[in-house]
């Protein structure tokens, strides 16, 4: 199995990538998250400012409501107790009954100049005699320049406590003045005025603080307000005065505070602004908490990375370390089939040196008695015969002598004449020599040969190599197969392939082709591929053969780079 190898600094910058996205993602949700809690809790204010405002503007609707009730309750009755004082039936038990029938705390009659005729209360004889000074609601009727005041809630001078009335001008330039005790309408104001409702809407958690201001100063307020920013000193202030929301944060150490502000605006008329300040204190725990949570899983995940990559990391070089180990191991046993398959050559060249030298001076005198035979004697039979048998012997001792040679060339190669050979032009010479053979079995050659290589070898030598080579594969494929011849650059130096389309080497083989008279062809001598190792090897080359995947054999001949011996 190949490994390829993928440098650490890639592995890293993968890593920084993958937790950079991955923290972008996850900063972007917290971030997404807090902003839409931001704006719940502002939705929330803003919610609660509108039913204060709407609350505020119903409590002073309904005090309007009372008071105008009141009013047109009392005027009614000023105006009976004037038609009865037409009529002249009026007197003090009279008063006294429609007072206390009526909810009335005080009736009193004034003649034209204002004083006191008829009183629902005793009073003394000087007091009713003296002509007092009246507010201005009853100075305005007694003066003819209205025919009806309201004098509102007062001072009584006479009782104690507060009184809400109104004045009615009499039939004779007089008038009536009718009061009512307004303890409960005090009442109700307080219980549905505006501070009430700022003090109950204070006490809810989380409200800081609730505040009706204007410009003067702070109309209504919750509990424990008692100073705020005046409206003329703040930008943020003015701009909401002016009829905008208004939402801000306002930040004091550690503790925050979200502050809505928007006009209270009654029947047109602009009565300051309200101010709601919500405690952050929730929002800050929920966003300390994501953050928390955010941060847990960055790191958990930066660490979890890093363990995974860093597992990558030692994984590849365990499978580098386990590939190289295994591709060493291949190496070693190539070397040592290799050196075993060079000292074999070894000894065989020496024996075959040794046989060569023994055979050849026994096999000259034969050669030599042969001739003299053929030249000197004849026979007293058949001549031709015995010519026929000297011309057998003579062959069969060239045949021998050729043998010896051969054997003697193989025990003492001779030296490379190293070149700068292109090889795309060796493989050309090469295909020159084998067309004709393959046109004639019908198999297709086809080359791939990249471009300006080039190799510092032996022409004859490396060429005799390849063509062995080529010879084998052309004998392997069938008919209409294919030779497949590739060169390309391979670790700085150059990788020779051929491949055919044959049956392939049977795996029991594949370790022995090479050796010396190893060979499965019928006439083969098993010293081709035995020869082509030679000369690879005497390159500093190598030569590898195993079966294609797809079938057939592929032999592969490597050369260092320029030649140089590994």
């Amino acid at each position: 199995m190949k490994t390829a190898r993928i440098e650490t600094i890639y592995i890293i910058g993968v890593w920084i990538l993958v937790v950079t996205l991955f923290g972008t993602v996850m900063y972007m949700g917290y971030r997404r998250n807090t902003e839409d809690l931001n704006q719940i809790m502002m939705n929330e204010a803003r919610w609660l400012v509108d039913i204060v405002s709407i609350s505020a503007e119903a409590g002073i609707h309904a005090l309007d409501e009372v008071e105008d009730l009141t009013a047109r309750r009392l005027s009614d009755n000023a105006r009976l107790i004037d038609h009865l004082a037409l009529r002249g039936i009026i007197s003090r038990d009279l008063l006294e009954r429609i007072a206390r029938e009526n909810d009335l705390q005080m009736i009193n009659i004034l003649d034209d100049r204002g004083r006191s005729v008829m009183r629902s209360s005793p009073e003394a004889q000087q007091d009713m005699d003296m002509e007092k000074k009246h507010r201005p609601a009853v100075q305005s009727v007694l003066a003819g320049k209205s025919d009806e005041e309201v004098i509102g809630f007062m001072e009584d001078s006479y009782y104690s406590g507060k009184r809400y009335g109104v004045v009615v001008k009499g039939h004779d330039s007089g008038a009536v003045v009718v009061n009512t005790d307004s303890k409960k309408m005090l009442d109700f104001r307080r219980s549905v005025g505006l501070g009430t409702l700022f003090r109950e809407i204070g006490l809810n958690e989380g409200v800081r603080y609730v505040v009706l201001q204007d410009t003067l100063g702070i109309v209504a307020a919750s509990e424990g307000v008692t100073e705020m920013t005046r409206l003329r000193d703040d930008t943020f202030l003015v701009r909401a005065d002016k009829g905008d929301w208004g939402v801000r944060t306002i930040r004091n150490g550690s503790e925050g505070t979200l502050e809505v502000v928007h006009p209270l605006i009654v029947d047109d008329v602009n009565l300051g602004i309200i101010r709601l300040g919500l405690s952050t204190e929730a929002m800050d725990a929920i966003r300390h908490r994501a953050l928390r949570q955010f941060l847990i899983l960055f790191f958990a995940s930066v660490f979890s990375g890093a363990f995974v990559f860093f597992f990558a990391i030692l994984r590849q070089n365990y499978l580098i370390l386990n590939a190289e180990h295994d591709r060493i191991l291949r190496d070693v046993r190539m070397m040592e089939e290799q050196t075993r398959r060079s000292e074999r050559l070894a000894s065989m060249g020496r024996l075959a040196a040794g046989v060569a030298h023994e055979i050849r001076n026994p096999l000259n005198s034969i050669s030599i008695i042969a001739q003299r035979l053929k030249s000197e004697f004849t026979t007293t039979r058949d001549e031709n015969e015995f010519a026929g048998l000297l011309s057998t012997v003579s062959r069969e001792i060239a045949r021998i002598s050729t043998i010896v040679d051969n054997f003697l060339r193989y025990a003492r190669p001779p030296e490379l004449v190293l070149t700068r050979v292109r090889v795309g032009e060796l493989i050309s010479e090469i295909l020159g020599i084998v067309g004709e053979k393959a046109r004639s079995e019908d198999i297709t050659v086809t080359t791939d040969i990249e471009p300006d290589l080039a190799s510092s070898c032996d022409a004859d030598q490396m060429k005799q190599a390849i063509l062995n080579v080529v010879l084998n594969a052309l004998d392997a494929t069938p008919k209409q197969g294919t030779v497949f011849i590739r060169a390309r650059k391979h670790k700085g130096g150059i990788a020779v392939e051929v491949q055919d389309t044959g049956s392939g080497i049977p795996d029991e083989n594949l370790p022995k082709i090479f050796d010396p008279y190893f060979t499965t062809k019928a006439n083969g001598t098993g010293l081709g591929l035995s020869e082509v190792h030679r000369i690879v090897t005497a390159h500093g080359g190598r030569i590898t053969a195993e079966n294609g995947v797809k079938g057939g054999a592929v032999f592969t001949i490597t050369l260092p780079p320029d030649g140089e011996k590994s």
